[in-house]
């Protein structure tokens, strides 16, 4: 048995000589415990957030954001509000509303950084599909969110649109052949 690039497991099938890919395992998790924390631990802190203002930092030429958390809700369930000081901190923060520069791409290749976008919030503008079932003959949407899972065998990603306060409600499909331009890690594209 060899491993793949992906770290799953491939087997060669005896009788033909081809090899399977075997999916790997699912990853196990457990939360961090809070009082377990010490000096030197290595941490990662993502949070998909709104702001909901900015302010300067006591004339120190320093910005302040007030934000929502889009995960974390207190006890009472209500969604957690907070803090982001200092340019420094804010600055490797990442946006679904910023760009840069604007490039044009073929859909395809919208598409292939649309199904990529792991880990990073995006907004997409696509037409969604019409309530007789007619792919691209609906309104044109425009959604700010982060992807769940691509499925690029029936040309569609499952996405979850942040604009939306309830979380069980979010969910939503983006259907590639209709995608019409991304926002995501600072660039805007366009098809062309």
């Amino acid at each position: 048995m060899s491993k793949t690039s992906n770290g799953a497991a491939a087997i060669a099938d005896a009788p033909t000589g081809i090899s399977k890919i075997e999916e790997p395992k699912t990853r196990r998790t457990a939360p961090i415990d809070p009082s377990k924390v010490q000096v030197g631990h290595l941490m990662c802190i993502q949070h998909y957030v709104k702001v909901q203002q900015v302010m300067a930092n006591n004339g120190l030429n320093q910005k302040v954001l007030a934000v929502k958390d889009l995960d974390v809700v207190n006890p009472d369930g209500k969604s957690m509000e907070w803090e982001r000081r200092g340019i420094e901190l804010i600055r490797p923060m990442l946006s679904a509303d910023q760009y840069a520069e604007t490039v044009k791409l073929p859909r395809s290749e919208i598409v292939r950084l649309l199904m990529e976008s792991w880990n990073r919030p995006f907004t997409v503008v696509f037409v969604k599909q019409d309530k007789d079932g007619t792919v691209g003959k609906g309104e044109r949407r425009t959604l700010r969110g982060r992807l769940v899972e691509p499925d690029p065998i029936f040309g569609r990603s499952r996405v979850e649109d942040l604009d939306i306060e309830d979380p069980k409600k979010r969910l939503r499909l983006v259907t590639h052949l209709t995608v019409e331009e991304l926002i995501v890690d600072g660039v805007r594209y366009v098809v062309k």
